[in-house]
């Protein structure tokens, strides 16, 4: 099983390789094109992304998060979410992330 685990990314793209190969897709100029709408799809996000991260770490710093996280203890405790988890319920609804 740990050979399977192993050999699995070269078998992937081995498989990648050969559908490219038999449908004729110059694979260069596809992964060309697909880095630079990556590298769009960065420039794009980034500014929210530091934006995000400043946010939760000045929250953080200043023990907000952790106000928020005992203040909502009780209430999560009652729905069955852990309360370790607290942070993650305030944080998730203003990352964007689905």
């Amino acid at each position: 099983m740990d050979l399977l685990y192993t050999m699995l990314v070269p078998f992937i793209i081995a498989g990648v390789a050969l559908y490219a190969m038999g449908h004729r897709v110059d694979v260069y100029t596809a992964l060309v094109h697909g880095a630079g709408e990556g590298l769009n799809t960065l420039m794009r996000i980034i500014p929210s992304l530091i934006a995000l991260l400043a946010a939760v770490h000045m929250l953080r710093a200043s023990g907000a998060l952790d106000l928020a996280a005992q203040v909502l203890a009780p209430v999560l405790d009652r729905l069955g979410i852990p309360p370790e988890t607290a942070m993650l319920v305030l944080i998730r609804p203003i990352s964007g992330s689905a």
